[in-house]
């Protein structure tokens, strides 16, 4: 994803294609979580790291990425059984692969290092 044009008066925010927000969890389908929206509002993410503008933070995106991609795949090789999230996870380990699943394990644990650290950086400002 290019990197975004924040206009003036507003913010990074402001220029997401797909926010986590907008990701529809459904509570009745055992929490079941759409795939494609998932992996929508992940690239949109990414556009952080080209608006932070530190080159080190280049690594974190490509990785980012690349999990992106795994998933995306998956999803398009088989979309009747990638719907979920979970759907996806449980068809591919069918096939004896995981290659999509360690994707979405290391997107995971990205999100819960990354909301540790601004839960953290939250906590230190209040």
């Amino acid at each position: 994803m290019p990197a975004p044009v924040i206009p003036p008066g507003k913010t990074w925010l402001d220029t997401l294609q797909k926010s986590f927000v907008d990701v529809p969890v459904d509570a009745a389908n055992d929490n079941a979580i759409t795939t494609k929206d998932f992996l929508d509002a992940t690239e949109s993410f990414t556009t952080l790291f080209d608006v932070l503008a530190v080159t080190a933070f280049s690594a974190v995106k490509s990785d980012l990425l690349g999990n992106v991609k795994k998933l995306r795949e998956r999803y398009n090789a088989a979309p009747a059984e990638s719907e979920t999230l979970q759907a996806l996870v449980l068809n591919e380990l069918k096939t004896k692969k995981h290659t999509a699943t360690e994707g979405l394990l290391w997107l995971v644990r990205y999100s819960h290092s990354s909301g540790n650290l601004g839960t953290g950086l939250a906590n230190s400002y209040s």
